[in-house]
């Protein structure tokens, strides 16, 4: 019964490696709009440390689930002795921790990028409303 339990890990570490390189792209993009938004004379301090702690995140996640299948690689059948069985158990049960913490890191990563975002937004919404004329023209239409 070794057989399922490896597969539901090994399943999801790939889908939590999926999703960690998928933000680690995230990651990518909003480097480049830090940058622009820093070279022009932005504060983007606050930002640039959510940032680092993204990809930390991101890195955690990727070392947590690489971490649990190579914990479940070393399962072999018991055949009636309890002290592989318990070793058994005890791999799978690491392996699941370990999963639990990197489904974490990635909900953390994808949160602060969600912030990175918004408040990178926000810096543009910023700076188009204080560098753009507002000017409005009425229309009237009689019939």
């Amino acid at each position: 019964m070794l057989v399922l339990p490896q597969g539901r890990i090994t399943t999801a570490a790939d889908s939590i490696q999926t999703t960690a390189s998928s933000l680690a792209t995230l990651s990518d993009k909003l480097t480049s709009r830090i940058n622009d938004a820093s070279a022009q004379g932005k504060d983007v301090k606050d930002i640039s440390t959510k940032l680092t702690d993204m990809k930390a995140k991101i890195a955690s996640a990727n070392t947590q689930a690489a971490a649990a299948v190579t914990g479940i690689s070393a399962l072999k059948p018991d055949n009636g002795d309890k002290a592989i069985a318990d070793a058994n158990k005890k791999a799978i049960k690491d392996a699941q921790a370990k999963l639990k913490a990197a489904r974490e890191d990635i909900k953390s990563a994808r949160k602060l990028g969600g912030d990175i975002a918004k408040a990178l937004r926000a810096m543009s919404g910023s700076a188009a409303a204080t560098t753009t004329p507002a000017t409005t023209t009425a229309t009237t239409t009689t019939n």
